[in-house]
């Protein structure tokens, strides 16, 4: 193994303690130097034995050897303690330094150490150099050492504080520690540069608790001119252009100021050519209150507080981007304070084809997570807002994506409980737009395309409106690509009250509140199928005049095979609304009967007609001896004990029917007239049916299966670490 020490130009010597005042300095000095291994800074601990010679070959060791134990030595560095006793005169001497890795031993025990060349001369300390030269700086008087001092000064050592140090304690405004100016065009005022992987060009820190401190003040008054210009050259490690820091409960790490009133000028500019490099990097150490990693302003009218761009034409690319690993934090925040005007609490835009002007993404597996959360306190606000300028193309004014089994693409909430609010607004400009579209993908699972939530006692969870006043308009439209699934499903959870699973309203002199269409052309299908599962309910109920093109029937399991066979039974039908009546009854002794009917009989029927069916036997004289009176009738002429089956038929003629009675043949209505309820049974076109949809077909077309419909490209890789993206 090759061992080799590099020690520094210039070695510190300082005393080892300060003694009151006329006791005479000691002899104890640090020294500082660098170690290499293989050419490699070394680490770890190491013994080190020193000896003083008074030439730098041959010549005679001074004093005593000096031996130190368990040195240790971080990225080569190491410093130690020296004390030869009183064997510096002023004159020239020399180090010889032992050395070898820790391995237990102490430094009696001189195995394994290893001889370093040549010896180090040392160079005079201040108190030695004040001995020899008391009245002069390296043999000048003052004034003509300054004078003799080169232009560039180029100083280089090894300090634990600062190679060079300036400090102004005067108290007054615009002083300075260290000035520096320059007049030329491409020149710097004060240039810093650092070679080490966490080094900084130029540090400053402002130490004051209260005020307004500043680590470091740039300015530029030029019209492009640049305040602040930080470059991190190195390609790789956590490099910084410039690191500022202020420790001040209202101070600022780095303040940059351009004070041209025009020109494309920066405040603070920052560039970092690292791959994994930061440009700009604010971090708020402190572990409670209202702390900003950066904080940026502009007071121009159409000024922007923070502008961010990602000039790459390729790859995931970032123009802002914003961590928080706080419980309650923000990965990004804006606010716009003002109280009026067309303000913006953050403004993004992309404008890459696939891009996206706002990504939010909330990487935690579990929990009520948002991936993005828009709020707004305006009584006409708008908590989220989605433009999309295109005039064409599949676009989207926003877009949620949720990968939980439980998660929701996008929800809504407007907390205010008055006023026209909105948990979500949609609007589309496009002529084949959606004002919302709502997708789950999954092929199994209770998921949900849309889903709206009012908790107003007269809110309304899901509003569709189409305010055309023309066209074939759908205020919503449902649709469902599952074998089992459900266009449109309602479900009113109230276990008591006047609810509605769903309602559906027409204002339109030819509307229909409900259509039901079953577009299939074979199967068991149906338009609309009501279910009821209290005996008092009704499946379906028309709360006026019930219509069919078709027969009225019931249709039931086969009493006989109710698994394999279902029963058709239908309604009689006629060219007047009948109610029928019927009973058996016995005669007397006398050979008749009075048939009781119901007390509202008379209340709800017209133009009564009677049957009579003798049982058992011949009755030719069998008649009705009086007809309904206070109803009830009689029946006469028949045998005693005789069993007489009776029917009585009336024409419908409550309140309903006197002031809505409908005519046995109508003309048309005019939207109906050339067309027919079944033009197929004519030879007719479908699209001469009455209900037939111009839309349908243009409309199922224009709706892409959830294959063919886009979805953003990837989500960043969720393994990339919070780190990474700083």
């Amino acid at each position: 193994m090759v061992v080799r020490c590099a020690l520094p130009i210039v070695l510190v010597i300082t005393v080892c303690r300060l003694a009151p005042a006329q006791t005479p300095l000691g002899t104890e000095f640090t020294y500082q130097g660098q170690l290499k291994e293989g050419g490699q800074p070394a680490d770890g601990l190491h013994d080190l034995r020193f000896r003083l010679f008074d030439a730098l070959e041959g010549g005679g060791q001074i004093g005593d050897t000096v031996c130190t134990d368990n040195v240790n030595v971080a990225d080569g560095l190491f410093t130690v303690w020296l004390d030869f006793d009183q064997h510096f005169s002023g004159q020239q001497r020399f180090l010889e330094i032992d050395v070898r890795a820790d391995s237990g031993l102490d430094c009696d025990n001189p195995a394994g150490f290893v001889t370093l060349a040549p010896r180090q001369a040392l160079t005079a300390a201040p108190n030695a150099m004040f001995s020899l030269n008391a009245d002069r700086l390296d043999g000048l008087d003052s004034s003509a050492f300054l004078q003799s001092v080169p232009v560039p000064l180029t100083l280089s050592g090894s300090s634990d504080t600062h190679v060079i140090g300036g400090e102004n304690q005067s108290a007054s405004l615009g002083t300075s520690g260290v000035f520096g100016a320059s007049a030329g065009i491409g020149t710097y005022g004060i240039h810093g540069r650092s070679s080490g992987i966490n080094g900084r060009g130029v540090y400053g820190q402002s130490t004051a608790e209260s005020g307004g401190g500043a680590g470091g003040s740039f300015e530029s008054h030029g019209a492009l001119g640049v305040g602040v210009v930080g470059r991190a050259f190195a390609t790789s490690g956590a490099t910084a252009g410039g690191s500022f820091e202020s420790v001040s409960t209202a101070g600022r790490g780095v303040v940059g100021h351009a004070t041209a009133g025009t020109g494309l000028t920066y405040g603070g500019w920052f560039e970092s050519e690292s791959s994994d490099g930061r440009a700009v990097y604010g971090f708020a150490s402190a572990m409670a209150g209202s702390t900003y990693g950066g904080w940026f302003e502009s007071a121009s009218p159409s000024g922007l507080g923070v502008f961010g761009r990602a000039f790459a034409a390729s790859g995931e690319t970032y123009g802002v981007y914003g961590i928080s690993i706080s419980e309650d934090g923000r990965g990004v925040g804006g606010e716009a304070n003002a109280l009026s005007g067309n303000t913006v609490g953050g403004l993004f835009k992309s404008l890459s084809t696939s891009g996206r002007g706002v990504f939010g993404w909330a990487t935690a597996p579990s929990g009520m997570t948002i991936g993005v959360s828009g709020w707004s306190d305006s009584t006409d606000g708008r908590g989220v807002f989605g433009l999309v300028n295109a005039d064409s193309g599949l676009t989207s004014g926003v877009e949620g994506r949720s990968n939980s089994t439980s998660g929701r693409r996008v929800v809504g909430f407007a907390t205010a409980f008055s006023g026209t609010t909105y948990g979500g607004y949609f609007e589309s400009d496009s002529p084949d737009g959606r004002g919302v579209w709502g997708t789950a993908r999954s092929d199994s699972g209770a998921t949900f395309g849309v889903i709206g939530r009012s908790l107003s006692s007269s809110g309304i969870g899901v509003f569709g409106g189409a305010p055309s006043p023309g066209g074939m308009t759908t205020g919503v439209y449902g649709q469902s690509a599952s074998t089992d699934g459900r266009a449109v499903y309602g479900h009113a959870t109230a276990e008591s009250g006047q609810t509605y699973g769903v309602y559906g309203i027409s204002s339109s002199t030819e509307g229909l509140g409900v259509l039901g269409w079953a577009a299939a052309e074979s199967g068991t299908t149906y338009g609309v199928y009501g279910d009821c599962s209290s005996p008092a309910g009704w499946a379906v109920y028309a709360n006026g005049d019930f219509a069919a093109s078709g027969v009225k029937a019931f249709h039931i399991d086969h009493p006989l095979d109710p698994q394999n066979k279902s029963l058709n039974h239908f309604s009689a039908e006629g060219p007047e609304p009948l109610l029928i009546y019927r009973g058996n009854v016995t005669l007397n002794d006398v050979g008749e009967a009075r048939v009781e009917l119901p007390d509202y009989f008379e209340a709800v029927n017209r133009d009564f007609h009677y049957h009579l069916t003798p049982i058992g036997g011949a009755a030719p004289n069998l008649h009705i001896s009086q007809k309904v009176i206070n109803n009830a009738f009689m029946i006469a002429s028949g045998t005693p004990g005789l069993e007489v089956c009776w029917t009585v038929t009336g024409v419908r003629n409550d309140a309903f029917m006197q002031q809505r009675s409908r005519p046995v043949v109508e003309e048309k209505p005019e939207h109906e007239r050339g067309r027919y309820q079944h033009p197929e049974l004519y030879g007719m076109p479908p699209e001469m049916g009455m209900n037939y949809d111009p839309e349908f077909e243009r409309r199922s077309a224009a709706i892409p299966p959830d294959a063919e419909h886009p979805s953003p490209p990837n989500s960043p890789d969720a393994t990339d670490s919070a780190d990474s993206r700083k």
